[in-house]
């Protein structure tokens, strides 16, 4: 008896065991990293800046994000506009602050001019300007890339690509001199891209202004 319970225990743990390496390998945790340098193209964004938790208060923040993203997604469909995505810029590691709901970030959507004229565009400005957003443009840079599948539960693969990509993005970004480049005053800023399923990582090498929007103070370190 106690002889089966154990091999029952045994198979348990490894039928455990090889579901759970199944699963991280679908998620990308053995995904080998191919950092390169790309271009990130010219696109237009609004965006509001954020400050909270990353863990439990970014993710409310982004669905409110996504349901006003849809009337850019419309506009889309009347191509008159492209390449819509949401997207973040991320300023801060939590695991670095005293307070990790002081972590910063600035949040929103791109797109593409594709068709609209001057007065739809200022009515477009406008309409999410009374929704709390911001307007900016970003100048095609030369960025640090790459990219992960996301796959479901979505936190998951969001933990695993952030603690893939990030380590290993500022260990080339300092090794290449360029935090050295930074002006004074400007903080760097990773950009998150959510696009085609996928989120696109860029470190930028050039532009550093143009990627860092937020107006809240560079909360206390450890």
């Amino acid at each position: 008896f106690a002889k089966n319970n154990m091999g029952r225990f045994f198979n348990f743990l490894f039928t455990t065991s090889l579901g759970a390496a199944g699963y991280l390998y679908y998620a990308g945790a053995f995904k080998s990293m191919n950092i390169h340098t790309t271009s990130l193209g010219y696109r237009e964004a609004f965006y509001r800046p954020f400050q909270g938790s990353f863990e439990k208060d970014i993710y409310p923040a982004f669905h409110a994000v996504m349901k006003d993203m849809k009337q850019l997604e419309e506009k889309q469909k009347s191509d008159k506009i492209e390449n819509v995505n949401s997207f973040g810029i991320y300023y801060d590691n939590p695991d670095d602050l005293k307070d990790r709901a002081k972590c910063r970030a600035d949040i929103g959507f791109t797109f593409n001019n594709k068709g609209l004229d001057d007065t739809a565009r200022e009515e477009l400005k406008k309409s999410y300007e009374e929704k709390g957003y911001q307007y900016t443009t970003f100048k095609t840079t030369d960025a640090l890339h790459e990219n992960f599948a996301i796959k479901y539960p979505m936190w998951v693969s969001f933990w695993i690509a952030s603690y893939k990509w990030y380590p290993a993005a500022k260990k080339r970004l300092f090794e290449n001199g360029t935090l050295a480049k930074l002006s004074k005053g400007v903080e760097y800023g990773f950009i998150e891209v959510y696009e085609n399923g996928n989120i696109e990582f860029y470190g930028p090498l050039e532009h550093f202004e143009d990627f860092h929007l937020t107006k809240f103070p560079t909360p206390e370190r450890k």
